[in-house]
């Protein structure tokens, strides 16, 4: 069965809010094993269909990487603080023991490690022979390029 575009961009649309195949197939008038069989054949589609709408429901709910990240390390930075203010004034505070601050910082350094991407730090000079190398490698690759033509 051949549908029109506007058909399949609504096939996606739903699929992509979750919806069932037998209710997709109901609100579009055709068989489930065409939703489907449609599902392959614009898996593609659809699996960008999901990846827009999960960023907007992240949007929406404030959950973006960057907001987390900043919320996380606000946190890590506070709690640091008041670490630093008990070992340095030997104060007592309010309602955290340390141990258990402590402890909370440290579930917070790691997950701010889960949600960031790995990270490679490298020195200056390690920086300038990486970028050395690779604009070697681009040159070899254009020379190349040049020596085919």
């Amino acid at each position: 069965m051949k549908k029109d575009v506007r058909t399949i961009e609504r096939f996606v649309e739903l699929r992509a809010q979750g919806l069932s195949f037998q209710k997709v197939a109901d609100e579009l008038g055709i068989r489930k094993q065409t939703a489907i069989n449609w599902s392959k054949q614009y898996a593609e589609r659809l699996e960008s269909a999901q990846a827009e709408a999960f960023e907007a429901l992240q949007k929406k709910l404030g959950l973006s990487l960057e907001k987390r990240t900043e919320v996380f390390a606000g946190k890590i930075n506070a709690i640091v603080a008041e670490l630093d203010k008990r070992i340095e004034g030997g104060e007592a505070f309010e309602n955290l023991s340390t141990e258990r601050l402590f402890g909370l910082l440290l579930k917070l350094n790691q997950t701010l490690e889960n949600i960031l991407p790995d990270l490679t730090y490298y020195t200056l000079e390690e920086a300038k022979n990486l970028e050395c190398a690779r604009n070697e490698s681009e040159i070899m690759a254009s020379m190349k390029r040049r020596v085919r033509l």
